[in-house]
């Protein structure tokens, strides 16, 4: 490690399944763990240090950085085997989590395993752009050291790399894709007899399987119907008969919504067709166009909205039956309004704000959460537009309506001009002429985004 300043350091211990092959009558595991051991002999004093098993899913044995060698000996000596494929994007982020509850400046990052190419999702941009946002939170960046260990010349193996769903947001409504990526993994070409996915006990036979060549991979689809919410476990399976059966298996627990209802609080005035909140309801209710003369629809839809007005909330404590809020066109909120709505975004609620012409700047301005701007950014004055949106760019939740629809056509009449923006605001939409027309801040482990 070197002298000088000292330094917080994770230890991720590759614990993937094709560690456990054994080479020159020992496993790279066992190697790796008493490699990092020496690590820890020879730190300089006051080197932090944590400990993660690197697997599917990271195992993370101290998630604050510690100088006491023996409690770090402690950690090294409770390795075991995760089985499956090490997912470097979420062993890098919980790297990175850890370090920022260390207390030292130099931050560094330790991999040892036996650098196999399975487990980077490359072709996963939202994965990599979620790494670099965490990594980009620290103040200073680490130093990411890897530690190859050598694997046997010929090895046979085929795994099952991922487990994709086509869309962040699953329901009940409608069928999924589901993308499993086959990887070769090993040294040698194997050709494949057979692989399976099975959802709520259906399971679905893959076609036009061919040989792998060694670092090929090779992406089947399905198509499944969710008919349960709640977590749902996806099984995708190769029957290669290969040097390691562990990775031939791969479980992906599926989070699938059943009803995600969306309050929307009306703070306008005059008739229903003149508020806001009216049309909101109908751009969130696609079934209202297509019912039958009965009134029935014909099929379930993943939104169900809810409209209130201001004053049916005023008192309202909690929102946690929701998913989602919308203020539209909301002038003032009272403060038992603003600390429930504060509560329920910091446990992953999502807030979407669409202040009004008659906005009481000052009332929404003020709002505060944890000492700090609520809102993404102050509302200034509104002001009149001739610039269009500029879809290119379009991000994070918005990146799906880049193409596909008339939003570059459209010009708003009037906009707000933004003041100061959170310290984690970014533009997610804007127009032609650069301002931005959508921010978004994260707030505990939710989202509040504020129009202009």
């Amino acid at each position: 490690f070197g002298l000088g300043a000292t330094k917080d350091v994770v230890l991720i211990v590759d614990g993937s399944s094709s560690m456990a092959i054994v080479n020159d009558g020992k496993s790279n595991f066992e190697r790796a763990i008493e490699e990092t051991k020496k690590y820890v002999e020879l730190a300089p004093r006051n080197t932090a240090f944590a400990v993660i098993i690197g697997g599917p899913v990271p195992q993370v044995l101290n998630p604050v950085p510690v100088a006491d060698k023996r409690v770090v000996m402690n950690a090294l000596d409770r390795l075991y085997l995760a089985n499956g494929t090490m997912q470097i994007a979420a062993n890098l982020t919980a790297a990175a989590v850890t370090l920022a509850a260390g207390k030292n400046a130099v931050k560094q990052i330790v991999i040892v395993g036996d650098g196999q190419t399975v487990g980077w999702p490359l072709g996963d941009k939202d994965r990599w752009m979620t790494l670099q946002r965490v990594f980009s939170s620290l103040k200073t960046q680490p130093i990411i050291t890897w530690r190859t260990l050598p694997l046997p010349t010929s090895i046979r193996n085929l795994a099952i790399e991922s487990v994709r769903p086509s869309r962040a947001v699953i329901g009940t409504d409608r069928e999924v894709r589901l993308d499993v990526t086959l990887v070769n993994a090993g040294t040698e070409a194997v050709t494949p007899k057979g692989l399976s996915l099975t959802a709520e006990g259906k399971t679905y036979d893959a076609h036009d399987i061919h040989q792998l060549e060694p670092g090929e991979s090779q992406t089947f689809s399905f198509n499944h119907h969710f008919r349960q919410s709640g977590g749902q476990l996806v099984t995708a399976k190769v029957d290669c008969g290969d040097d390691l059966p562990n990775d031939d298996r791969y479980d992906f627990a599926m989070p699938v919504s059943g009803v995600m209802k969306t309050l929307i609080i009306d703070g306008g005035s005059g008739g229903r067709m003149n508020r806001s909140a009216t049309y909101v309801s109908l751009a969130l209710r696609p079934e209202f166009q297509q019912s039958d003369p009965s009134g029935e629809t014909s099929r379930q839809y993943l939104i169900e909205t809810e409209t209130k007005s201001v004053s049916d909330v005023a008192d309202q404590l909690s929102f946690s039956g929701c998913s989602s809020v919308i203020l539209a066109g909301v002038r003032k909120l009272s403060d038992n309004n603003k600390q429930a709505l504060e509560a329920f975004v910091a446990a992953g609620g999502g807030l979407l704000v669409l202040p009004s012409v008659a906005a009481d700047a000052d009332n929404l301005n003020s709002w505060k959460g944890l000492g700090q701007m609520f809102l993404p950014a102050q509302i200034g004055k509104i002001r009149a537009n001739k610039a269009s949106f500029d879809t290119s760019s379009f991000s994070d939740m918005l990146a799906r309506f880049k193409t596909g629809t008339d939003l570059a056509t459209v010009i708003p009449e009037q906009v707000f001009d933004f003041g100061d923006w959170s310290s984690n605001a970014v533009s997610v939409a804007k127009l032609d002429d650069g301002s931005p027309f959508i921010l978004q801040r994260a707030y505990g482990r939710g989202t509040v985004m504020l129009a202009a």
